[in-house]
């Protein structure tokens, strides 16, 4: 692992369990920084569960970033573009166009490598028309990833 800043979208159950074993490796390296965008009600809440999690995280060595995944491309852009690996563990919590959104945010901003909201289904296997209504769109932000070559995009 390279010295990087490495962005993580979202601190549900996937996405704790992706940063414990990042902040574990960015730890070993020196100028490895992990930081996980959280909306800033949940970094500044006062409910103990909420509490307990901004604290584990911050245990870690993990920077908290206030943010929100609903908020423009335009202005993700602006914040994806300090990191240089984004990963995104939101799932389908930001409704219709959300990681399409965020697939072009992070294009705008030039990162240079890109973990979308892939996990667990084989999207192209399935095909489009699928009963899931949000699947279509993870064939979207795989269809734009293809367009380009500057940001490296893992599944």
């Amino acid at each position: 692992m390279n010295p990087t800043r490495i962005l993580v979208l979202g601190a549900g159950e996937l996405g704790t369990s992706i940063i414990r074993h990042l902040a574990r490796r960015a730890a070993e390296h020196p100028g490895a920084s992990l930081t996980v965008l959280l909306r800033g009600s949940t970094i500044n809440s006062d409910d103990p569960a909420k509490r307990r999690e901004v604290y584990a995280l911050r245990a870690l060595g993990v920077d908290l970033l206030a943010g929100d995944v609903t908020a423009t491309a335009d202005e993700l852009a602006e914040v994806f573009h300090e990191f240089d690996t984004v990963i995104c563990c939101t799932g389908f919590i930001g409704g219709k166009g959300t990681q399409l959104r965020i697939a072009h945010a992070v294009l705008a901003a030039g990162v240079k490598r890109y973990f979308p909201w892939q996990f667990g289904v084989d999207y192209e296997v399935i095909g489009r028309g699928s009963a899931q209504a949000g699947w279509d769109e993870q064939l979207d932000v795989r269809d734009l990833l293809r367009t380009q070559s500057d940001t490296e995009w893992v599944i």
